[in-house]
């Protein structure tokens, strides 16, 4: 954590928005990993608004991914889902199909945990697994 905050002070000092997104998305990793997934959000959060300050769109998915997977850890499903579908908006202007297959399998995860079989169906399909 040392070496973390260390890192966040000179990116904050350097004005280097897409190093502090990574700093505090790391800093949301180890929460995360601490199973303290409320700082996770925290600091995913944080991340995600330097991403978004910086048009990083690879950056804003992850983080978006990040987000929902941290809601869900805590069974906040509708916020879940909120997360990985507005990371799924960023894809229309975005193409990277691995990032994309990651996203739409948390979805499936999520639906599959809500019960969902239509939506886990429309996963599927759009992922080409039918």
């Amino acid at each position: 954590m040392e070496y973390c905050t260390k890192a966040h002070e000179v990116f904050t000092e350097k004005k280097d928005l897409v190093k502090l997104a990574k700093v505090n998305s790391f800093f949301a990793f180890i929460y995360a990993q601490l199973n303290d997934p409320q700082r996770a959000i925290k600091y995913y959060k944080i991340a995600l608004g330097f991403y978004e300050k910086k048009n990083d769109k690879a950056g804003m998915i992850k983080g978006l991914n990040n987000l929902g997977n941290a809601y869900f850890t805590l069974s906040k499903y509708d916020s879940s889902q909120y997360y990985f579908q507005k990371s799924q908006v960023i894809f229309k202007d975005y193409d990277d199909p691995i990032l994309k297959a990651f996203v739409m399998s948390n979805l499936g995860k999520l639906f599959l945990v809500k019960n969902n079989l239509r939506n886990q169906k429309t996963i599927c399909w759009r992922l080409k697994i039918f």
